[in-house]
Formats: structure tokens, sequence, C-alpha cells
């Protein structure tokens, strides 16, 4: 006979596996979820990513942050950088809304990417890597990465490593970064639920 003592560790141990493949489920099967001007094809995202320089850094991983805050975008964050921190511009290269400053969901490019200059996220790896931060503190209890946030992350990753040659395996959080000291993108981001669906829109956005 099981004891309740046996039965709850393993329904929690159950719980934790099923939830990344519920996560993937609703991402990607059930886009009415998703608002329509939140679903992108390969060449919205071509656009999306145009720069002014006259070609591309060689870009060789992709470092996902969180803002650490409730609200914000990428004016917010670019404001803050330059005059709390002195920096030239916002660190990040891209800043996904949460609906609340900016759209659910909404891609920002910034001036960084615009200009493919290296960026100022991620000690020790800013010239190698691409900064994408969702708005949001996802290391708060009960606060994640709303589904659009999500998908719009997933479009936006599969389109770059596509197109840089970026293996999956680049694809990392802040906090897993080698020496790196930080929550960051906090422990409510659901990285095991991500890189299904990352792989999965990779499927789909190689020509056919």
């Amino acid at each position: 006979m099981f004891s309740r003592r046996n039965v709850i560790p393993a329904l929690l141990a159950l719980l934790l596996i099923a939830l990344p493949l519920v996560v993937l489920f609703v991402l990607v099967f059930w886009p009415d979820r998703v608002p329509p001007d939140r679903t992108r094809a390969p060449e919205d995202l071509k656009q999306l990513c145009r720069t002014v320089a006259c070609q591309w850094h060689p870009w060789e991983e992709i470092v996902i942050h969180h803002s650490g805050t409730d609200s914000g975008n990428l004016a917010i964050i670019d404001r803050y950088h330059r005059e709390r921190r002195h920096w030239e511009s916002a660190g990040y290269h891209f800043v996904i809304g949460n609906g609340t400053a900016s759209g659910d969901g909404e891609i920002e490019v910034g001036p960084r990417w615009l200009n493919q200059q290296v960026g100022s996220h991620c000690r020790g790896r800013n010239d190698k890597a691409i900064g994408i931060c969702l708005i949001g503190n996802f290391e708060k209890s009960g606060q994640r990465p709303t589904l659009t946030q999500m998908l719009s992350l997933a479009q936006l990753t599969a389109y770059l490593t596509l197109r840089l040659g970026i293996p999956v395996e680049k694809v990392r959080g802040h906090r897993d970064m080698p020496g790196a000291v930080t929550l960051c993108p906090g422990k409510n981001f659901p990285m095991n639920g991500f890189i299904p669906l990352l792989e999965a829109l990779r499927d789909d956005y190689r020509p056919r």
C-alpha cells in the first residue's frame, strides 16, 4: 500500500515532468490563445531584425534575461542604463514586453542590435552574446512569463539561431553562463519548456 508520505513526492515529481509538456502544448497547439499580431513568419522576423550596420556581428550565443521589474519597456531600460549606469544605451539587444508599458509579446529592437554593437548584459560574454530581456520579475513568487512572451522569445530565438548558425545548446539563461553570479532570468522562467518549443520552431522555419 502507498502511504501519503510516498505519494506526495511522487505527484510533485510527475508535475515537474509534465509542466514543460503542458506549456509546449499550449504554445504550439493552442494558437487562439495568442493574439494574431504576435504570430510571426520567418519573413516577418527578417524585417524585424534588419540593421543599419553593413553586416552582422559574428554572434555565437544568446543569453536570456528578465528585467527584474513588474513593468517596463525598452525606453525605460534605456533611460535607466544611460542615467544610472552611464552606458551608451540599453545593454540588451532586444526587449520583449509583458503588456504593461509595451504590448504583451511585443519585440522591441534596441540600438545595440540596430548598430550591431556588443551588449552590456553578461560579463565576459558581451562580445559574443545577443542579449534578450523579458519584462517581468520571474524570481518573484507566482510571476512567470506570459504565453505570448514565450512564443515571441521562441520565434525570435529560432530565427536568430538559424540565421547565425548558433546551436540550441548556446541559448541559455543568464544564470547558466560561465562565471555568472545571478538568479536571472529567475526560478520561474520555464527553460525546460522553452527549449522544446525553440527546437520545434527551428524545424518549422528551416527552408523546405
